[in-house]
């Protein structure tokens, strides 16, 4: 069932290109390179049980030149207040061409994203998005 879920929602979110429901002010896209040690956005959520899609696009090598794909990065949200943070997830294509990843019944609180390459030998850069998905 939670698989069904995952994959309607990631439906919904290549139908529609980048949307928000959000219970806060809608985010603008960040800049981010991956293993500069700053975080790669934030949002903060006022409800309990809200799912935060993480959308990331144009990425490209640092140093240029190399090919760069969804499959080399994975994301993670840290809570700002207690430092806790979820496991690394991988991002996936949708048919917009862009990226994506869903965090599930996320808690009250602000969140930092941490965007993080699998790559040894240059880094990544691009933009990330975070929304809020309601139920």
């Amino acid at each position: 069932m939670k698989k069904k879920v995952l994959k309607l929602y990631s439906f919904l979110l290549c139908l529609t290109g980048a949307f928000v429901l959000n219970t806060s002010a809608a985010h603008a896209d960040s800049y981010f390179e991956t293993e500069d040690g700053a975080w790669d956005g934030s949002i903060t959520i006022s409800v309990d049980f809200y799912d935060v899609v993480v959308g990331i696009r144009d990425l490209s090598s640092i140093p240029s030149g190399y090919r760069v794909s969804g499959e080399d990065i994975v994301v993670r949200l840290c809570n700002s207040s207690t430092g806790n943070c979820t496991a690394y997830k991988n991002v996936t294509a949708n048919s917009a061409g862009y990226y994506d990843a869903i965090f599930t019944s996320m808690k009250p609180g602000t969140y930092r994203l941490d965007v993080k390459d699998t790559l040894s030998y240059y880094r990544v850069k691009g933009y990330s998005s975070l929304n809020t998905l309601g139920d």
